[in-house]
């Protein structure tokens, strides 16, 4: 620990450090809120978030090394080689795709421990292939030691940084971002305390250009610009999710409002249906009963007379009127409802 802070305080530029640490933990904290959001999403979708988390994740650990690269500081001149600078970016940002994938659509823990470990990996073939891209004119000596140790670091915390996005608890966000960010810086600056060089050609107080620095302050431009990309794309699908959440609680209610008028209302439809209907068959089973009543009056050996008929059939009357009247409003009912239904109908079309 104390040489890998010696090398930090004795080897690099320190404001270029912290423009490097500033950028990794904001990445950092990006790649956590997208990663919990792929492990909220259907597998169709996740696919699609796992990708965003990933490049996201891959440009924060490249843009982080690559600012620290140029941090560091010796007298010896150092150059750049292109394609192999290139590659280790994309090692970056397959080896996030992978890790991400894993662990984000499989969720369990083996997938955790699997993902978590390509993305250590990743991470560390990432920084050591921009090592050997970082031509310096001296002699290079490594460090086995503290090489092992850097991968070792890099797999155990971006692992655990996995383990901290799927849980649940209002801290787990915090906890995979500084997890993340230490598996990042903590990769970088262990592997660069494994690292050394003698100087084959002696130029006293030689520093790298300052071009250098203005390098450093684009890629981090460039860099925090993508990464707010990735975060500006999760608030906005976040908002529109938010807004279909909230028309569909209003569907919801609308609905239930709905449903709760229309049982209202056959309510009171089977109410003014059982009225006439009650009225009709009370009526009708006096007719049907009428002429027995009428029988059972008379006294023994009596002769049914045409008093007799006018009364059955003023009775008569009474009752199909009464049973008339009751047809017409059951039959009232009955229009108005067709009525209505038409016009609903008609509304709906």
């Amino acid at each position: 620990m104390f040489r890998v802070a010696h090398t930090i305080h004795h080897d690099h530029d320190l404001g270029l450090v912290l423009l490097a640490a500033l950028l990794c933990i904001f990445g950092s904290w990006v790649v956590s809120r997208l990663y919990q959001h792929v492990l909220e999403q259907p597998r169709a979708q996740a696919m699609i978030w796992c990708y965003l988390t990933a490049m996201t994740a891959g440009v924060t650990i490249w843009c982080t090394h690559f600012i620290a690269i140029l941090a560091y500081q010796l007298d010896a001149p150092a150059t750049f080689h292109f394609s192999l600078t290139f590659l280790s970016l994309i090692i970056a940002i397959v080896g996030s795709i992978l890790g991400v994938v894993i662990a984000g659509l499989l969720k369990s823990r083996r997938a955790t421990v699997l993902g978590g470990t390509i993305f250590g990996l990743a991470i560390s073939a990432m920084h050591y292939t921009g090592m050997v891209a970082y031509r310096i004119e001296g002699i290079i000596h490594w460090d086995k030691s503290y090489l092992v140790a850097s991968v070792l670091l890099a797999m155990v915390l971006s692992t655990v940084a996995l383990f901290f996005g799927a849980q649940g608890d209002k801290y787990a966000r915090s906890k995979m971002t500084a997890s993340f960010a230490l598996a990042i810086v903590g990769l970088h600056f262990t592997g660069m305390a494994a690292f050394h060089v003698t100087p084959t050609t002696l130029i006293g107080g030689h520093s790298n250009p300052d071009e250098y620095r203005l390098l450093a302050l684009v890629i981090a431009g460039t860099a925090a610009m993508i990464v707010m990309g990735g975060l500006f794309t999760y608030f906005i699908e976040n908002r529109t999710r938010l807004e279909n959440i909230v028309e569909l609680r209003q569907a919801r209610d609308e609905a239930r409002d709905a449903s709760r008028a229309k049982s209202e209302f056959m309510s009171v439809l089977s109410h003014e249906l059982r009225t006439p209907l009650t009225i009709i068959n009370g009526y009708a089973s006096f007719l049907t009963s009428l002429k027995g009543h009428t029988i059972a009056k008379l006294k023994p050996n009596e002769q049914i007379s045409k008093v007799h008929f006018e009364e059955l059939g003023d009775q008569t009357e009474r009752y199909g009127g009464r049973i008339k009247s009751a047809g017409d409003h059951l039959l009232t009912i009955i229009n108005e409802l067709l009525d209505y239904t038409s016009i609903e109908l008609n509304s709906i079309k």
